[in-house]
């Protein structure tokens, strides 16, 4: 939006992508430099299968759903629809 005059606005047209979880690149930011995702992925043996996510993949969109305000567990769906936070590199 562009101001014009006191009390008016100009609304234009964005292709830019908005999000409500704007604080989760910070806290994805902070286990990165603290290590935490490293420590988190040396852990062994927390899952039978072998798949393509690691242990640090679960624990964090996990962590962050409930720092989003997630209540369950299907409500990681949220943040994996979000153009925004899908986009969030969250292992190493």
């Amino acid at each position: 939006m562009i101001r014009q005059k006191p009390g008016s606005f100009k609304v234009e047209k964005s292709n830019s992508s908005l999000t409500s979880f704007a604080g989760l690149p910070i806290i994805s930011d902070l286990a990165h430099s603290c290590g935490l995702i490293k420590q988190l992925n040396a852990i062994g043996g927390l899952w039978k299968r072998q798949r393509d996510y690691s242990t640090s993949d679960h624990v964090m969109s996990l962590a962050l759903t409930l720092i989003a305000g997630g209540e369950r567990l299907d409500d990681t769906r949220l943040l994996k629809n979000d153009a925004i936070v899908s986009d969030l590199n969250i292992t190493a």
